[in-house]
């Protein structure tokens, strides 16, 4: 069986970096937000109990992102210009989502954070 579907795509990504200051290095956080739409595919196979899903960007789809923070302007800039064009980005593989139905919670998974919401 396979379920389609639009799913809406939020990224929160915070950079933890240290500056230069007169009083001596200081920690400084940038803060990406970005958001696309994701065409979504599940496939469940019922015999098995897996299943597999498969996401891209919709093309043509609107791609927000902005960035904040009290670092350096030209990293606040690169991490802005790091995230692509199509709103593509992960840091978790599909493979390290627990499997079974997804349900409102959260997991974390090395640096990354699976939060879902509804």
């Amino acid at each position: 069986m396979q379920y389609k579907g639009v799913l809406a795509r939020t990224t929160l990504l915070d950079v933890c970096d240290v500056k230069q200051t007169p009083d001596g290095d200081e920690w400084c956080t940038t803060r990406l937000t970005g958001s696309s739409k994701m065409a979504v595919a599940i496939d469940v196979d019922g015999d098995n109990g897996g299943a597999y899903v498969k996401a891209q960007a919709v093309k043509g789809a609107p791609v927000q992102k902005s960035t904040f923070g009290d670092c350096d302007p030209r990293l606040t800039n690169n991490v802005q210009d790091a995230y692509p064009d199509d709103g593509v980005m992960s840091g978790i593989a599909f493979e390290e989502v627990p499997s079974g139905p997804l349900q409102v919670g959260r997991w974390e998974v090395g640096h990354y954070t699976l939060d879902v919401s509804r």
